[in-house]
Formats: C-alpha cells, sequence, structure tokens
C-alpha cells in the first residue's frame, strides 16, 4: 500500500470475539472466504480478536 493513496475501512465489535490461536485449527469459511474476497479485489485485509475483548477488521486497498 502506498501511504496517502489508500483506502482503509475499519470494523470493530466489542462483542465477545473469539480464539485466533483456535480460529487456525477450525474448518469454517467465514475467515476464509472474507480473504479471499480481499485477493479478488486486490485489497489486504488484518483480522485480529480476543475473547470477551471484540473483534477488528481492516481493509486496505489503493485508490484508484
Amino acid at each position: 500500500m502506498i501511504p496517502g493513496k489508500e483506502l482503509q475501512w475499519r470494523f470493530a465489535t466489542m462483542g465477545k470475539g473469539f480464539d485466533m490461536a483456535a480460529y487456525k485449527s477450525y474448518n469454517g469459511n467465514g475467515l476464509k472466504n472474507m480473504k479471499s474476497r480481499a485477493k479478488e479485489i486486490d485489497a489486504g485485509i488484518s483480522i485480529q480478536s480476543e475473547v470477551h475483548a471484540g473483534t477488528t477488521i481492516v481493509l486496505q486497498m489503493n485508490k484508484s
């Protein structure tokens, strides 16, 4: 990403969150699909979550 030439969306919850380490052994499609869709539009995605602390998802892409 080029600083000043990117768009960034941040989605955050104060919900129950989830254990990121446990997710790695989970076979669900939710986060996999989000990462795949971000890649399709040439965007970066960051997902952070902690149990009882909520989840934050950041999507970044260059302005066209």
